[in-house]
């Protein structure tokens, strides 16, 4: 399952200086060096090729460098298609948290955390996002650590739609959702303060509670 990060260029250094955490989510992780080689090393596509090369020989057991070209190539063209994200982090609010607490309902709760935490994460990719979540409901139940059967899981957002902190997408092959409960921020008067900070969602569920 991906790994949602905040900041790219980070999670890159972090990988190079331990490097048997790359096998932890292999695809996304060379990814992100990818980039990292791309676009801030300046490093040329055969330079990149040959840095991936050295990592999977280095991490994969057995490795073999002839059965892993396709995967390389997938992986560099990828790259050469999305920026790397460098976010110093993604901060949640108090009056975010508040909003969330109301539902007095800690599955509801942990959910919207969840949701909010990824809306955010797409509005700041995406500035014209508003909102959206593009993502599987297994997706989003895995992100927010929480187990529940396919069934419950759409009980839930059902009762979260109807508390008006979601909405459906009306197109009937999509699966994104929309976060209305950001809008419902408009109307408190408390001071907005940073408390939670986001730099990856792996852990995501740790940070509420």
């Amino acid at each position: 399952m991906i790994n949602i990060v905040v900041n790219e260029a980070e999670k890159a250094k972090e990988l190079l200086e331990n490097i048997d955490k790359i096998n932890e989510n292999l695809y996304q992780n060379l990814l992100i060096l990818s980039k990292y080689f791309k676009y801030v090393l300046n490093y040329q596509e055969n330079k990149i090729k040959k840095e991936l090369n050295l990592l999977l020989e280095k991490t994969v057991k057995k490795y073999v460098p002839r059965e892993y070209e396709d995967f390389i190539d997938k992986i560099i063209k990828k790259s050469n298609e999305q920026s790397l994200f460098c976010y110093e982090n993604m901060p949640i609010t108090n009056n975010e948290v508040k909003l969330i607490k109301e539902l007095k309902d800690k599955t509801l709760e942990r959910i919207v955390f969840t949701l909010v935490c990824l809306a955010k994460y797409f509005d700041l990719i995406n500035s014209k996002n508003n909102h959206w979540v593009a993502l599987d409901i297994k997706a989003i139940f895995y992100i927010s650590g929480l187990k529940r059967t396919k069934v419950d899981q759409i009980k839930i957002l059902r009762k979260l739609k109807e508390l008006d902190y979601i909405e459906f997408s009306k197109n009937i092959v999509s699966n994104s959702i929309r976060v209305k409960a950001i809008e419902k921020l408009k109307s408190y008067k408390d001071k907005n303060e940073n408390v939670i900070y986001v730099k990856e969602f792996k852990d995501l569920c740790k940070l509420y509670k």
